[in-house]
């Protein structure tokens, strides 16, 4: 699949979040099959931050993952930064 531009991904995003159940699954089956690890890295932004779409964090991990496995540092990084929030949320719960 081509390189997705951000404004397709945040277009694809804005439609998943306004869809219904079977076509936002249909669109994210679309962006299941985005391959490039920029691309990857954009979408866990959205979800990380809760733009276009409800902030997700698990859901952010997960694409970031996926780019950091094509090498991308950024998103190595993304994942590193949001597990330690994660803990230590975890600790101040406690």
């Amino acid at each position: 699949m081509k390189k997705l531009m951000i404004m397709e991904v945040a277009c694809l995003m804005a439609a998943i979040t306004f869809a219904a159940d079977a076509d936002a699954d249909a669109l994210k089956a679309v962006l299941e099959k985005v391959a490039d690890a920029e691309t990857q890295c954009r979408i866990g932004n959205c979800y990380a931050e809760g733009k276009v779409v409800a902030k997700d964090t698990a859901e952010a991990v997960r694409w970031y993952r996926k780019a950091a496995a094509q090498g991308s540092k950024l998103a190595g990084d993304m994942v590193r930064e949001l597990m330690k929030k994660k803990s230590g949320n975890e600790r101040g719960r406690q």
